[in-house]
């Protein structure tokens, strides 16, 4: 498995974005495939209070709404979400680091293959 790159402090739903491109997803269609977080996004928002009490400066992860670790890097979180769920989706976010908008660009990719 590939090396995972620091991005700082980033909400990363892309983790499962980039390796939907790399394993070639059979979820996308016409070539765009962007995993639907709103679940994941909404239980981090309704845990944030006690995330932030227990876990801030942490990277967490979160599958199927649900807390599955917290970690002290993005690198060990992202290969445990990958060991566990593959392409995903999950929600790798740091507590207590505001969420950054990243331009739609940077967030879909024509796929060719």
């Amino acid at each position: 498995m590939g090396k995972c790159v620091f991005l700082g402090d980033v909400v990363l739903p892309l983790v499962a974005f980039v390796l939907s491109i790399v394993y070639h997803d059979p979820r996308m269609k016409e070539g765009f495939f962007m995993p639907d977080l709103t679940k994941e996004i909404a239980a981090y928002n309704e845990m944030q209070q006690e995330l932030e009490a227990k876990y801030t400066g942490k990277w967490v992860l979160i599958h199927n709404q649900k807390l599955v670790s917290a970690f002290d890097s993005f690198e060990k979180a992202a290969e445990e979400a990958v060991r566990l769920f593959g392409a995903g989706p999950y929600l790798i976010r740091q507590v207590g680091a505001p969420p950054i908008v990243l331009p739609a660009s940077v967030l879909y990719r024509m796929v060719r293959g």
